[in-house]
């Protein structure tokens, strides 16, 4: 190999290694941003207070309903997706949330209301209501068609992770976190909810 040939090799491994090191340094730094965003969402949402509005539509196996649901459990679990999430995908875990819900109710004399909130668009609000009656789901949900619930409460953020929170009796926000997805999760919402089971509070959604 001439000096040449080998002057270049050189100059390839160290323009190599250069782009390397410069590729890793914008990952982490991507990823450190990530991360900073996802830390400011969740300390937004932690400890805020969350506001039902009057307008959504409560449902019940996919069909409207005037029935007045309120509970007197002392906390409520939110579990919402927002129209940039795929409310069709998050129907199929449905069957899971329904064991929960039995598992819940069970052990804790319904202590814990799951609040479901779906809020679609207006195109996809027929196949929806198809699927969620095909799952057989016997938990009401509301449909949020004009948005309202994000509009009323901005500080939840569009991260799936973190729209699944529990409240408590003044609709605090007290934990942020998915139990289906987390086993660590669906532990600590046990805790939270264990010593409270004897000291029923009436509230209306």
């Amino acid at each position: 190999m001439s000096i040449y040939q080998e002057s270049m090799r050189n100059i390839f491994n160290r323009t190599s290694l250069g782009l390397l090191l410069l590729l890793l340094i914008c990952v982490a730094c991507r990823e450190q941003k990530s991360s900073t965003q996802l830390e400011r969402a969740y300390a937004a949402l932690e400890g805020s207070h969350i506001t039902f509005p009057d307008d959504m539509q409560l449902t019940y196996e996919g069909k409207d309903t005037v029935i007045n649901h309120h509970s007197d459990a002392n906390f409520k679990l939110v579990i919402y997706r927002d129209s940039l999430s795929c409310n069709q995908c998050y129907v199929e875990t449905f069957s899971d949330w329904e064991k929960l819900i039995n598992e819940y109710d069970s052990c804790f004399n319904k202590k814990l209301d799951f609040v479901f909130i779906l809020s679609p668009l207006s195109k996809n609000e027929e196949d929806l209501r198809l699927n969620i009656l095909g799952m057989e789901f016997k938990h009401p949900i509301y449909f949020d068609r004009k948005g309202s619930f994000q509009k009323a409460n901005p500080q939840i953020p569009r991260m799936p992770m973190l729209q699944v929170f529990l409240l408590d009796k003044n609709n605090q926000v007290i934990m942020i976190g998915d139990p289906l997805a987390n086993k660590g999760i669906n532990q600590l919402l046990r805790k939270k909810v264990q010593p409270a089971r004897d000291n029923p509070i009436r509230y209306n959604v």
